[in-house]
């Protein structure tokens, strides 16, 4: 794992640790807000720590199975079992890697960018039909929006002249 990664790892961790003391004080607990922006953070970080976890545990493993290969010359058997554990536990080790090193780069991007969305909808085969059924997507997407109190704007839109769209790209936020 790359040095930047590592040091994000440890500032993730130690952030999360602190959070965790945090959310066992009695005087934070009082205090809903101040409890619920801890909570929330903790939430966000809680993957990668598990994330983490999960893979030293593997590490571990590896070097006690690399310790037993290195120590037993006896049973052939024993040793090739060994050997498809160190195997399993290498590719293991390095998916968890890439995992982790995915997980740390979305703590480091702000939740607000997983907020916001482009929709685009463009009629497909069908003529002004699917025209008519784009535009009926389109106030579907409109309607639940504004239920859950989502902003939308247009960003781009070629309508027909029946009230349908050939296409239409549109952001919620």
């Amino acid at each position: 794992m790359k040095e930047e990664f590592k040091k994000a790892l440890k500032e993730i961790t130690v952030r999360y640790r602190e959070l965790e003391k945090k959310l066992s004080d009695v005087n934070i607990v009082s205090n809903f807000q101040l409890c619920q922006k801890y909570a929330r953070e903790k939430a966000r970080l809680e993957s990668v720590v598990n994330i983490a976890e999960d893979l030293e545990k593997k590490r571990r493993e590896l070097k006690d199975i690399q310790e037993i290969l290195t120590r037993e010359e006896g049973d052939p058997e024993f040793q090739k079992l060994a050997e498809e554990e160190r195997g399993r536990l290498l590719q293991e080790i390095e998916n968890g890697e890439k995992e982790l090193e995915n997980a740390i780069l979305k703590t480091l991007v702000s939740p607000e960018t997983y907020r916001n969305i482009l929709v685009e909808i463009r009629a497909g085969t069908g003529g002004e039909e699917a025209c008519l059924f784009a535009a009926d997507l389109y106030k579907m997407y409109t309607k639940y929006a504004q239920k859950h109190g989502w902003k939308q704007e247009i960003m781009d839109s070629h309508p027909t002249s029946l009230g349908g769209f050939k296409e239409i790209v549109f952001s919620l936020s």
